[in-house]
């Protein structure tokens, strides 16, 4: 994405992940550094004490940023994430994302409606854990007109109640006499 081989480039990317998984993202960076041509700069938000970050985030130049999401319920993060403005964000174990009213989430969902043109990408092995409605918010941003789901939360409501029903059907109950 950076380079722009098979999308456009993207220069300034924000990269989410669960903080545990850090250590390895940075163990994985140094060891396909060594075997690749891999030189897109990096830049850890967690290598930085919590004045620094600030800096960080308004002063380093194009790279891919690293946020975990335990930082995202920091107040200042909001701002960090606004100071970056990435063109890209990946949220790896993106289901993280999936409760709309987490502050986490509200950070990430105020920079991307505010900033339309910010590419998304979501990476999740178990993104649905119940309903269609779990994720989206997030596949509506990322997806827009592509979406498959109906963009209208209330379009997307019912057509969860259908899915989630056993019989593949509305319930009597849930279906309005127009």
């Amino acid at each position: 994405a950076f380079r722009g081989d098979y999308t456009k480039p993207y220069k300034k990317i924000l990269y989410l992940l669960p903080s545990n998984l850090i250590p390895q993202l940075k163990t994985s960076i140094t060891w396909a550094r060594r075997r690749i041509h891999f030189t897109v700069p990096f830049y850890y938000f967690d290598d930085y004490s919590p004045s620094d970050r600030e800096t960080l985030s308004k002063t380093a130049g194009d790279g891919v940023y690293v946020l975990g999401y335990g930082m995202l319920s920091g107040k200042t993060t909001e701002g960090m994430i606004h100071n970056v403005s990435p063109d890209l964000i990946i949220a790896d174990e993106c289901h993280t994302l999936t409760n709309r009213k987490s502050a986490r989430t509200r950070r990430v969902m105020h920079y991307l409606k505010k900033n339309p043109y910010t590419a998304l990408c979501l990476l999740s092995g178990t993104i649905v854990r119940k309903t269609i409605l779990e994720y989206h918010h997030l596949i509506s941003l990322a997806l827009k007109n592509n979406s498959p789901v109906p963009m209208p939360w209330s379009e997307a409501q019912h057509l969860s109640i259908a899915l989630t029903n056993p019989d593949g059907m509305i319930p009597s109950m849930e279906i309005r006499m127009s």
